[in-house]
């Protein structure tokens, strides 16, 4: 039985139930012969709007002929619908609820609001992606440098939201022909900050924008995948190595190493991004519709991804054969 007990949904259904096992038609209220019900039933809905103009459409209702049909036909959609989740055992208040609570999550406020485009078709991640929707990080107006961000108030809020790295010199030499360029600069990384939350119900990471820039900009490559991937990328030209440090469990390109890395990363990196509430569920797509080179999570299907992802493992199995440095 559907709905909670005393529901407004579950007394219809209780009626609805009484008059089909009255007539004996309960032999014919299977899913299949409901569904196809209900199909012709918001068939014959569709036909009182066929050809009506906008606005005869808007005001059908002010004529009483035409309200009476809509409302049984209303009507009669409804029936057939509270019929088949009987049925089927499906419980609607609760599936309306979620229902909405998922698309909370698949259209967030800051990206749906005020427009009818779908920016996402989840079955084919990167096809009818509306990137315009994302202009404050495809399309930014301006670039934060390091400098720029450790002004003080600093640039970049403490919210939640997407990043992504820009960069006028290009680590490793690959090919950028389809990645985005403002400014001779090109995009080829994005993250994201806070990730899902985990669903065990441990606490979630309440990292924001601010504090994971941060940690790019002026961390190591320890506690930053894009300063690791770019270390791997520039070991050459910079004279890095990735050495094992401190208690020996950490990686990292040493202290003159990684200030050489911030110093390069200080004269050719540039940062943009886009606040957002649950920035987790536009991610996949994004990476699917952009250019990222540099990004490995998720980002298999990029021509570069299986040479960095080698290059960086050398770079780690080069490190654990090597003593520790201090």
């Amino acid at each position: 039985m559907s709905g909670s007990e005393g529901s407004q949904i579950e007394v219809l259904q209780e009626s609805l139930r009484a008059f089909a096992s009255d007539r004996d038609w309960e032999q014919f209220h299977n899913p299949k012969n409901l569904v196809m019900a209900l199909t012709a039933e918001v068939g014959e809905l569709v036909e009182l709007f066929q050809w009506l103009t906008l606005d005869s459409a808007a005001s059908i209702m002010n004529h009483d002929e035409s309200a009476v049909h809509v409302r049984e036909e209303m009507a009669d959609v409804f029936i057939y619908l509270l019929r088949l989740a009987d049925e089927l055992g499906v419980d609607l208040e609760q599936a309306v609820h979620h229902k909405l609570e998922l698309n909370h999550q698949k259209y967030p406020i800051e990206l749906a609001r005020g427009t009818a485009k779908k920016y996402t078709t989840p079955s084919s991640p990167g096809l009818g992606f509306d990137l315009s929707a994302f202009g404050p990080l495809t399309a930014p107006t301006h670039l934060v440098s390091r400098d720029e961000f450790y002004t003080k108030p600093c640039p970049v809020p403490a919210l939640a939201g997407i990043y992504g790295w820009w960069f006028d010199q290009v680590p490793g030499g690959f090919e950028v022909g389809r990645c985005e360029t403002m400014d001779d600069s090109y995009l080829l990384y994005i993250g994201i900050c806070p990730k899902q939350p985990p669903k065990n119900g441990k606490v979630k990471n309440q990292r924001t924008l601010r504090d994971r820039i941060r940690e790019h900009f002026g961390l190591n490559a320890e506690g930053s995948t894009l300063r690791l991937t770019l270390g791997c990328l520039l070991a050459g030209e910079l004279d890095l190595q990735l050495r094992r440090v401190g208690s020996g469990k950490r990686l990292t390109f040493t202290r003159d190493g990684e200030n050489r890395l911030s110093d390069w990363m200080r004269q050719h990196a540039r940062v943009s991004w886009l606040e957002i509430q649950q920035p987790w569920t536009v991610e996949s797509e994004l990476l699917h519709a952009l250019d990222l080179p540099l990004n490995l999570d998720q980002n298999k299907h990029n021509a570069f991804h299986a040479y960095l992802t080698q290059l960086r493992n050398e770079a780690k199995q080069s490190a654990w054969s090597l003593p520790v440095v201090s």
